[in-house]
């Protein structure tokens, strides 16, 4: 009979049991919980994969519509031959796009001579149209801006969209109104277009081009300024098909894109076709979501599963758990055995066999495991590869030393070199030998660890030995067995040579500016400032020319002393077109008074004669003024009392004697005899309206000699104001010379 186990054996083997389960459960919900992060990490990087490809799209698609933007400044005006020549070839491929059009602003009163001259081109049955409540096409109706599309291409599949006026639709007008009043890129809502197989739905997104560049600052000169739209028209279905390479077939996992720019939101832009006969009852669940900005539209991308779809497998947390409850199971086991000591060898040989079974199967496991991580590695190869062979921009990858290990098309066509002549050749041997060196530091610290990317300008040799400017980004990949880095090459030579005649320009004009000493200005005929240089900020004591444009509202109330002498200045510039030399006195911020003199000319628009704005050039002349004022003042006052001097007096002495002979003259209409009588009795009886005086100091000498003459001026100078301040307002009190004070 076998041996009867202590009731402490019993107690030892139960809490074996109990400590090995507790673990077991532990570490499965632990793992099973590492499994689920996992799982849903995984359908993050893909949303946001899906997020990096589509940014990386719309960018490339804005490249292209600014491209043709900068085709018409460079080559005004945009014709369609110039269109056709600049799109063709590999502008025709890009994943999504039904066209590339040209959108001209056509006001009401050049609507038919715009339509005459389409026809001329060989479109005979060319008329501005647009659609009906039933998507019919007719007539344009009559307002007043028209936009239509006078050119497009490729020209064979998007004919039917000439002469389609976009401003009919409500959706487009309100696209293409931001895009003229903020001056950039704008994506339209979901719309239906019209393709050769029907109606789908798309996109527009416009770029606005102006008469002049660069795009004018303010949204009134934008409005005014406007004279057409690049377009780009994409068909969603296809976007999000060609660039994401979705899977056509059913899948438990789906992706869906939402606009959440719209009111209400939720608008589905793209969504499987099973996604859309079950939207309604919705058996889904949403995984993942990222949001993705597009021309001033808000895209939302969520990842969905279906209700019934597992999220993840629960394969390593089962195999924790059967190692534990092995592991315990054989503790337990060996402890019994030992504890009892009785037929330890049979369960000795039970327990490895079960062992060994549970260690097979959990390898199995584990294989099945690494070879569908090996497919998904193989797929995800296979996408970026993809991408790097169908990117719109030049990528070398190299490795760590600069050898190029792989290189796309486009860049290829860039340095004009065939794949064989660039692999295994070093990236800097092609590069400018001036820029050889250009991002040698960036790059050791790239290779140290302390960046993942920078961007830097260098010029590479073609191998025509013509010379490309381009722009560089450089990101490293760490995270393989054979680290290398992605150079990203961008043609920018057209860009580069724009930008340096523009800025070329600007600077001289900038320099004439901003350190020109008299103060120069632009203003609106309704008394706004425009612009204003950095003398005109400090003669009327601003901090900054932001604070006289966001303060000086009304330049006749807020700047000039007397505001009649504005509607004057106003006068002669209506009448002159140009004011030459006006001096007035203007107000400071700070409540000074200074005289100031303009000369200001009217800057009018060529094409109808109206105001465009004034610009001039002001100084301040307030120390001349004064210096004129006291010159005038010491000619008619005594240097030492500051009384009229003896000229002054004598002229208005003089004065007044006239006028009093003219009055008596005029009193009398009679004879000469009369007259002389008269005289003769008024001379008896004279009444004269005024008085002179003399006063002399007697004895001033005497004061001179004994305290000296500082004394003396001080005594004539308090006498002068004692007999001012003792005078009425009409009186005057001179000092005739010597000491007479008449």
């Amino acid at each position: 009979m076998p041996r009867k186990i202590p009731i402490k054996v019993d107690i030892s083997l139960l809490l074996v049991v109990v400590i090995g389960l507790a673990l077991s459960l532990t570490a499965f919900f632990y793992v099973k919980q590492w499994e689920q992060d996992t799982a849903l990490n995984e359908h993050k990087k893909q949303v946001n994969e899906h997020l990096r490809v589509l940014r990386q799209t719309f960018t490339t698609y804005g490249n292209i519509l600014k491209s043709i933007r900068g085709l018409h400044h460079v080559h005004p005006p945009l014709t369609r031959q110039n269109l056709t020549q600049f799109i063709k070839g590999d502008l025709l491929t890009q994943p999504g796009i039904q066209a590339w059009s040209w959108i001209s602003v056509v006001p009401a009163s050049k609507r038919q001579t715009i339509e005459t001259s389409i026809r001329a081109e060989g479109f005979s049955e060319f008329i501005m149209w647009e659609y009906s409540s039933h998507f019919d096409r007719w007539i344009a109706g009559e307002r007043e801006i028209y936009y239509p599309i006078l050119f497009t291409e490729p020209l064979d599949s998007n004919i039917n969209l000439l002469g389609y006026d976009v401003g009919s639709n409500n959706t487009l007008r309100i696209a293409l109104e931001n895009a003229r009043d903020l001056g950039q890129m704008t994506t339209s809502g979901a719309v239906e277009v019209q393709t050769l197989r029907g109606k789908l739905m798309g996109i527009y997104v416009f770029i606005p081009v102006y008469q002049t560049n660069p795009i004018p600052t303010t949204k009134t000169e934008r409005k005014r300024d406007l004279i057409g739209f690049t377009v780009g028209i994409f068909l969603l279905d296809e976007l999000v098909k060609t660039v994401l390479r979705l899977l056509k077939l059913r899948t438990e996992i789906f992706l869906v894109i939402f606009d959440d720019t719209t009111v209400p939101k939720d608008e589905v832009l793209y969504a499987p076709p099973w996604y859309k006969e079950q939207m309604h009852n919705k058996p889904f669940v949403e995984l993942w979501w990222g949001s993705l900005d597009f021309g001033g539209r808000q895209w939302r991308i969520v990842l969905y599963k279906t209700k019934d779809a597992a999220l993840f497998h629960t394969w390593y947390a089962w195999v924790v758990l059967s190692i534990g409850l092995i592991f315990t199971l054989g503790l337990l086991r060996y402890l019994y055995m030992i504890l009892t000591r009785a037929h330890w060898a049979e369960a000795l040989v039970a327990k490895r066999t079960q062992n060994l079974y549970d260690t097979n199967l959990a390898l199995n496991q584990e294989m099945t495991a690494r070879e569908q991580m090996t497919q998904a590695l193989k797929a995800s190869q296979q996408r970026f590869q993809a991408i790097f062979n169908e990117a719109a921009i030049g990528i070398a990858q190299t490795n760590l030393e600069d050898k190029i290990l792989d290189s796309n098309r486009v860049l290829q066509s860039l340095l004009r070199y065939r794949a064989l002549e660039l692999n295994d050749k070093y990236l800097k041997y092609f590069v400018h030998p001036e820029d050889a060196n250009a991002d040698q530091f960036m790059l050791e610290k790239l290779l140290a660890g302390k960046y993942d990317t920078y961007q830097v300008s260098k010029r590479y040799i073609c191998k025509s030995g013509a010379i490309i400017w381009t722009n560089q980004s450089c990101s490293i990949v760490r995270d393989t067995s054979n680290p290398f880095i992605i150079n990203m090459i961008e043609d920018i030579t057209e860009r580069k040579f724009a930008e340096e005649a523009r800025l070329e320009a600007e600077n001289k004009y900038r320099d004439i500016f901003e350190n020109a000493i008299e103060g120069i200005f632009q203003c609106t005929p309704t008394g706004s400032y425009l612009s204003v240089n950095p003398a005109f900020v400090r003669m009327f004591g601003y901090e900054s020319a932001e604070q006289i444009y966001t303060e000086m509202t009304d330049i006749g109330q807020q700047l000039y002393v007397n505001p009649q002498r504005r509607v004057e200045f106003m006068a002669l510039l209506e009448k002159h077109s140009n004011v030459q030399d006006f001096e007035y006195q203007a107000r400071c911020r700070n409540g000074r008074i200074i005289w100031v003199n303009e000369t200001v000319r009217v800057v009018r628009d060529t094409s109808n004669g109206q105001i465009n704005y004034y610009e001039g050039i002001i100084e301040d002349v307030t120390k001349r003024k004064q210096t004129e004022e006291k010159l005038r003042h010491d000619a008619t006052h005594d240097q030492l009392t500051g009384l009229f001097n003896r000229a002054a007096f004598t002229k208005r002495l003089t004065k007044a004697l006239a006028q009093f002979s003219m009055a008596k003259l005029s009193e009398s209409s009679e004879s000469k005899m009369n007259l002389k009588l008269k005289v003769e009795d008024e001379n008896q009886n004279l009444k004269i309206p005024y008085a002179v005086l003399f006063i002399d100091l007697d004895r001033f000498k005497i004061v001179n000699d004994s305290m000296g003459h500082l004394v003396g001026d001080k005594l004539l100078t308090e006498t002068a104001h004692r007999l001012d301040r003792h005078t009425s307002q009409n009186d005057i009190v001179a000092r005739f010379g010597g000491m007479n004070l008449p």
